[in-house]
């Protein structure tokens, strides 16, 4: 007697589908937004420094301007790596302030409820961020910075 031929094990899956419109070119350039127009004078360390009032949210580039220079947690002794830290902005959005890397600080969740819940104040002076305590946490508010990832 002769055996069956052997089920096939081969599946077959749809071909994925095309989007049927056709491809968009981008807006002429007069009918861009301010915030997406660039001048010939721009470069990449200027539009990694600020967007302005355009949005709230920390874009990609300024968070990896904030990455390199904070590269972690900004709040003094603090070791959490910049992977796990927030974005904040130094003078809140609501307060009218930028997003901008003059204007932010990686801070972990921790201490960036912290620096909300107790009117910490931070200045960012030569590229570093330095935290001002609240005079009920230190009298005289003598200025902190974080050590461990910049030794000097």
């Amino acid at each position: 007697m002769k055996a069956a031929p052997a089920p096939s094990t081969t599946l077959a899956f749809p071909a994925p589908e095309r989007s049927r419109s056709p491809a968009r070119s981008p807006p002429p350039r007069s009918a861009r937004s301010p915030a997406t127009q660039t001048s010939s004078r721009s470069c990449s360390a200027a539009r990694a420094a600020s967007f302005g009032r355009t949005t709230r949210v920390f874009p990609p580039h300024i968070r990896k301007a904030l990455t390199a220079r904070d590269q972690g947690c900004a709040f003094p002794a603090c070791t959490i790596p910049a992977p796990w830290c927030e974005a904040h902005h130094i003078t809140y959005w609501s307060h009218g302030g930028t997003t901008s890397t003059e204007n932010g600080t990686l801070l972990c969740s921790h201490h960036h409820h912290l620096i909300h819940k107790e009117q910490w104040t931070i200045q960012v002076k030569a590229g570093v961020p330095w935290f001002i305590p609240p005079p009920h946490i230190d009298p005289r508010q003598k200025p902190q910075r974080n050590r461990y990832f910049r030794l000097e």
